[in-house]
């Protein structure tokens, strides 16, 4: 069997290339050394979801992390469903600035993306508005200018 030592996918032995990484395959992985280095919290966040996204994009850049629940807090979730005191993610030392770098900039992008959206929104509620407005108006101008020619007809009929 091959692996992929980027992605760490399991290929046939006929498989030389990684086709998801374009990597040349090794007959066995080494085993990571993520404990035997010395690691600092990166955050604190409010649930395993989140820090399964954040320890996704850390993987995706290469950066090894993992969490760890504080206190009782995988009991709390596995009781509760909720986990009150948060999951901590811890990261190598040295890779711990471009970690926040990373952190910071996916935080910058859905903060951006979030603002779009809000503008769109905004963009709509007016137009409606102003489609409203547009409308009421000419429902009054035909009603002043509609009924007189109504009347006219009518007593030009009798």
């Amino acid at each position: 069997m091959g692996w992929c030592p980027k992605c760490k996918r399991e290929y046939e032995d006929n498989v030389k290339v990684c086709k998801e990484c374009n990597v040349k395959l090794v007959d066995h992985l080494e085993k990571e050394k993520f404990a035997e280095q010395k690691v600092e919290r990166l955050i604190n966040v409010a649930s395993m979801y989140e820090a399964n996204i954040i320890i996704s994009l850390l993987k995706s850049y290469d950066i090894p992390a993992l969490y760890k629940s504080k206190g009782s807090g995988e009991y709390l979730q596995v009781a509760t469903g909720i986990n009150y005191q948060g999951v901590d993610i811890y990261v190598p030392v040295e890779s711990m600035e471009k970690a926040k770098e990373i952190i910071e900039q996916e935080n910058k992008d859905n903060i951006d993306d979030n603002m779009l959206h809000e503008t769109q929104q905004e963009k709509n509620e007016y137009n409606k508005r102003s489609n409203k407005i547009g409308l009421i108006i000419l429902i009054i101008i035909l009603l002043f200018v509609g009924i007189p020619i109504v009347i006219g007809l009518f007593q030009d009929i009798i």
